[in-house]
């Protein structure tokens, strides 16, 4: 009889410990959804960043391309190409001032 009731207490403190650790779990899976929100909205826009840099660069490329079928000297180009260059820095540069990174 002894042996049981030291059973029992043994299972009682169990489901007490069980009990406390999937309430600070369901706490925990809250606060990540919590969290999910404002990085998937971050995620969103850099998406929406990259397509659009993709795009630019897509339509740039095919500006040069056209131009270079044209009588443009090639350090002209060079000088387009590093403009470029230097206008897409700014741009990342500038988001990443915007969204804190």
């Amino acid at each position: 009889m002894e042996q049981l009731k030291i059973s029992r207490d043994r299972h009682a403190g169990e489901v007490s410990r069980l009990d406390a650790d999937l309430k600070l779990s369901e706490k925990e899976l809250e606060e990540a959804n919590r969290s999910k929100s404002g990085l998937n909205s971050r995620f969103i826009m850099y998406q929406n960043l990259r397509g659009y840099v993709t795009d630019l660069v897509d339509c740039l490329r095919c500006k040069v391309h056209m131009m270079t079928k044209s009588v443009i000297p090639s350090f002209l180009l060079s000088l387009i190409r590093i403009d470029f260059f230097r206008f897409w820095l700014v741009v990342v540069y500038r988001t990443a001032i915007l969204c804190r990174i």
